[in-house]
């Protein structure tokens, strides 16, 4: 799946230039994990070769991931009622969670929420998802964006100076930390299930 990817990405960008860059970033915070690593390190080594401007890439990187976020944010803003009223209500049981757990975990993430979301920007997985409880939590939009710039910005600029860094191996980033995520993404729900456990507890 690794090497579709790798090869999707290659085609895409060497196609479309910035505006790849630029959508591939989009999606993957918008539902879609579309690995940044690819994105952003190939992207990096193709500013060796004069295909593209160092700075360009890690502005149009960031911007991407934001409009994605954005949409990803407004449609966890409207369509919450639907999840509370329909899913949770009805499916929560089964989940563990109860619609009132699900209010108390949301005024918890609206008061540390800032810190949640500019964290999971460096996180597989939960940066592709984070823009919806962000959005249903009813934080305000402002603080969302510039928690999410900020993650981004380091993010992409950490990225493609890797991809500058190990040119033609640009790979190597996405098969390093490949063998990261799992570990990762576990080591984050649990301490977010045991963060909340514990918050919840005290309300």
């Amino acid at each position: 799946m690794s090497e579709i990817l790798v090869n999707f990405a290659i085609n895409f960008i060497s196609t479309l230039g910035y505006f790849g860059v630029f959508f591939l970033m989009a999606i993957e915070s918008l539902l879609i994990p579309f690995p940044s690593e690819i994105t952003m390190t190939f992207s990096g080594f193709l500013t060796t070769i004069g295909k593209f401007n160092f700075a360009l890439v890690v502005i149009i990187g960031t911007l991407g991931n934001l409009v994605g976020a954005t949409i990803g944010f407004y449609i966890g803003h409207h369509f919450k009622k639907i999840v509370l009223e329909k899913f949770i209500k009805k499916y929560g049981k089964f989940l563990f969670i109860t619609a009132d757990e699900f209010t108390k975990a949301e005024i918890l993430f609206k008061k540390h929420g800032i810190w949640i979301i500019t964290i999971s920007r460096f996180l597989p997985g939960v940066r592709a998802i984070i823009s919806l409880p962000a959005g249903a939590s009813k934080i305000p939009y402002t603080s969302f964006i510039i928690a999410t710039a900020i993650g981004s910005f380091i993010w992409s600029f950490t990225l493609t100076y890797a991809g500058v860094i190990l040119g033609t191996n640009w790979q190597y980033v996405r098969l390093i930390l490949q063998k990261f995520d799992i570990f990762i993404i576990v080591i984050t729900i649990i301490l977010i299930m045991a963060y909340f456990y514990k918050k919840l507890r005290k309300t």
